[in-house]
């Protein structure tokens, strides 16, 4: 059996998004028989986690999932593709989306044995480096493990973002359009270090007692999203079940395209939204900003429908995107047993 370790582990995050995506990249491995050893969780330094570095050691390679980090010269992202110059194993940068990085990056990016990102833009940042990629979209496109049964497509939904402030604005517009606001943070089961732990704590007296304190006084909205989280078949099976979905999340809107359910975006910290709906070929009208939701009626009218086009180029690049993920996975499996053979 091959082993490899994993970089960047985003299920920590305590978010439905990043938990299919982290999922995902399980399923693939172990469908191609290659055992996961260990993984090191988002924001903890691997360097210093010995249980990590000495899996590392055992390991035929690294995958790094890179979503939402390597962009404006983070620190933090930085350290993740450091590792090239650590180990002599064969490293992956997969899931990516690269913006707004300096020559220092681009070196350590040059160095991995293959690079996927999420979509274009990315690949044109990085050719612009003269660094080769290929484009195989971000792991929520990856098949469903289940079915969501279609019940009643009435429902409009609001989802937060990950910018507080952002989504305290887009809780105050479902509330004031009487619509169903829907954050797709996850239960917090999974924490890493002292904070992750106050989170959790957190999270679980409010989603407990939250509903009481709310009767007797005004809840904060940052105490008052933890009444509202679902768990991830919850949260599918209202998005399956959506007329149209309004989001500031990268992953909600990938979810929707799952379900070919109408949304508009709100754009978030890089171009991964902007470069996804090019991609498929779907019009930028569909990303608003936040401030045209004062006339959410318009909003709705304008866009809570997909043509019989637009449903054809989704259903497309949706097939595409599995058929890449697949690609991805069979090139990353025969890189390593290559490797091992020498």
């Amino acid at each position: 059996m091959k082993n490899i370790v994993l970089l960047n582990d985003t299920s920590f995050e305590n978010h439905h998004g990043c938990n299919i995506v982290i999922e995902n990249i399980k399923r693939n491995l172990e469908k191609r028989d290659i055992k996961l050893l260990a993984t090191n969780p988002i924001g903890i330094d691997w360097k210093k986690n010995a249980s990590f570095l000495n899996n590392l050691n055992q390991s035929d390679g690294v995958i790094i999932n890179a979503e939402g980090t390597i962009h404006d010269d983070s620190d933090y992202a930085y350290s993740l593709l450091e590792i090239v110059n650590y180990t002599n194993k064969p490293c992956f940068l997969i899931n990516m989306t690269y913006q707004n990085n300096s020559e220092k990056f681009s070196e350590l990016v040059s160095k991995f044995r293959k690079i996927y990102v999420r979509e274009t833009f990315s690949k044109k940042e990085l050719i612009k480096n003269n660094i080769d990629s290929e484009v195989v979209p971000d792991m929520t496109f990856y098949a469903l493990k289940k079915n969501y049964v279609l019940k009643d497509k009435k429902k409009v939904y609001i989802t937060d973002s990950h910018d507080i402030k952002k989504s305290e604005k887009l809780y105050k517009i479902a509330e004031k359009n009487k619509i169903t606001f829907l954050p797709i943070i996850a239960p917090f089961e999974k924490y890493s270090n002292l904070n992750g732990f106050f989170k959790k704590l957190k999270f679980n007296f409010f989603n407990n007692y939250g509903s009481f304190i709310e009767k007797s006084k005004t809840l904060k909205y940052k105490y008052k999203r933890f009444i509202l989280v679902d768990n991830e078949d919850d949260l599918l099976e209202n998005i399956r079940n959506s007329s149209f979905l309004i989001s500031a999340r990268f992953h909600a809107i990938c979810l929707s395209l799952h379900f070919k359910v109408p949304f508009v975006a709100i754009s978030s910290n890089t171009f991964k939204i902007e470069s996804l709906l090019s991609d498929i070929g779907l019009n930028k009208r569909r990303i608003i900003d936040i401030k045209e939701l004062n006339d959410f009626e318009k909003v709705n009218r304008k866009s809570n429908f997909f043509s019989k086009e637009e449903l054809n180029k989704i259903e497309d690049y949706i097939n595409d995107a599995n058929k890449r993920i697949e690609l991805m996975f069979n090139e990353i499996n025969l890189i390593i047993e290559n490797n091992d053979a020498k």
